[in-house]
């Protein structure tokens, strides 16, 4: 996994290298080897603003970093699908609030939650299976982040 990589310029050739692999990739196979892949990425505590992504990192700044909250993660897995080449797909980044329990959940959801990411630790779950006390704060999308400069 490219985690083990001190050097960032490591982190950022082996991150190309698993973008092409899971280029090749039927799209189910992708996802969980992408989900696989973040969900093993270092974690410490929060430090992005979800209301600001002005302040969010690019993809390679995003590599750069040594550690990840779970908006990050959640982050590196749309940036890393949607820069594969897996665009033919509908990629949204939600930012949900639990109304009873007070947590943020930060997750991808693809096809209109036909597939959901960063819900469940290293697992792709659907929209049924989101606790429906979990209302979405926030909606970004691949045009919001501008990710087609990068592709």
């Amino acid at each position: 996994m490219i985690w083990q990589y001190q050097k960032t310029s490591e982190r950022i050739r082996e991150w190309a290298t698993f973008r092409h692999k899971i280029n090749k990739m039927p799209f189910e196979k992708a996802l969980s080897e992408t989900v696989k892949l973040w969900s093993y990425a270092p974690i410490i505590n929060s430090w992005m603003d979800f209301t600001d992504t002005s302040t969010w990192p690019d993809p390679w700044e995003l590599i750069e970093d040594s550690g990840y909250d779970e908006l990050a993660k959640s982050l590196g897995m749309l940036y890393t699908l949607y820069l594969s080449g897996h665009t033919d797909h509908s990629y949204s980044l939600l930012i949900g609030l639990h109304q009873i329990r007070r947590e943020y959940c930060y997750i991808v959801s693809i096809d209109d939650g036909k597939y959901v990411l960063n819900y469940e630790w290293d697992e792709i779950v659907n929209t049924q299976q989101i606790d429906p006390k979990v209302k979405v704060m926030c909606h970004y999308t691949p045009q919001d982040l501008q990710l087609d400069q990068y592709t």
